[in-house]
């Protein structure tokens, strides 16, 4: 029985690395302010190969980041 745990585990690990999802799994971001946000964005987004679409550090201190890919 644990080898039927142990292979839904590594089927649903392969789907999470093999997805082409956009979205990916980081701690949030702090921000002070616009400029703040911006650098850590471009870095988030170049770790990537992306660039950056849209950078924005929300009223709670934290920054959204949105990346497109390189053209």
């Amino acid at each position: 029985m644990r080898w039927v745990f142990f292979l839904l585990l590594l089927v649903g690990a392969l789907a999470l690395v093999g997805s082409d999802c956009d979205q990916a799994l980081f701690a949030p971001i702090s921000c002070e302010d616009q400029a703040d946000c911006e650098i850590a964005c471009e870095e988030l987004c170049a770790l990537g190969g992306e660039e950056v679409m849209s950078a924005e550090c929300d009223a709670n201190g934290f920054c959204d980041c949105l990346c497109m890919p390189a053209q």
